[in-house]
């Protein structure tokens, strides 16, 4: 059964209210440009904000989860697939068969899971994790999830669950990119 990804991962946005500071060519002193007024930034906002939900409605109906990569660029989810309920979860866990599990548990609105999420992209691509599957299941978005999170014990997130022959084997909270590349390579190692 083919997973369907529906959300979007982070994106960065470049704020053009920011002062933006000038030399002037006679005195050589660093001005700053006037600051926009306060309807100014808002609209601007409002704006992007737009701009970000008709992409978003976009990538989302196109069955693609996105990152941004960093430098900027929207990469594709690379290896990883999304769960949205729990009859995907069950699928995904039987048809994952004696191979490693990493799921990534978040919300939409978490600042780190947003942060971690291209990082996580990226460890499912390298060539030493083609035998490990990469799920990523937001919690908050239906009362199936909300229900797993709360099954599995989740209060914090972004919270990775390693999973192995249909049991958790091992879990771990935080967004630090290198601690997840190397729990992962200890998880992987003790469960082969």
């Amino acid at each position: 059964m083919a997973l369907a990804l529906t959300t979007q991962a982070p994106t960065r946005v470049a704020c053009s209210a920011r002062p933006q500071h000038t030399t002037r060519a006679s005195t050589g002193r660093v001005a700053a440009a006037a600051k926009p007024s306060r309807a100014a930034r808002l609209s601007l906002q409002r704006n992007t904000f737009s701009e970000l939900a008709s992409g978003a409605a976009a990538r989302r109906s196109s069955g693609v989860c996105h990152a941004a990569g960093d430098d900027g660029s929207e990469t594709p989810d690379g290896n990883v697939s999304m769960i949205t309920s729990a009859d995907e979860w069950r699928d995904a866990l039987s048809n994952a068969g004696d191979k490693l599990i990493v799921l990534d548990i978040s919300t939409k609105t978490c600042g780190p899971c947003k942060m971690i999420y291209p990082h996580f992209v990226k460890m499912s691509q390298e060539d030493g994790n083609k035998d490990i599957v990469f799920l990523k299941i937001f919690g908050e978005v239906s009362q199936e999830t909300r229900d797993l999170m709360k099954e599995w014990g989740v209060r914090s997130v972004p919270q990775f669950h390693f999973w192995k022959n249909g049991e958790r084997v091992d879990q771990m909270t935080g967004s630090k990119p290198d601690a997840l590349k190397a729990k992962i390579a200890e998880v992987a190692a003790v469960a082969a």
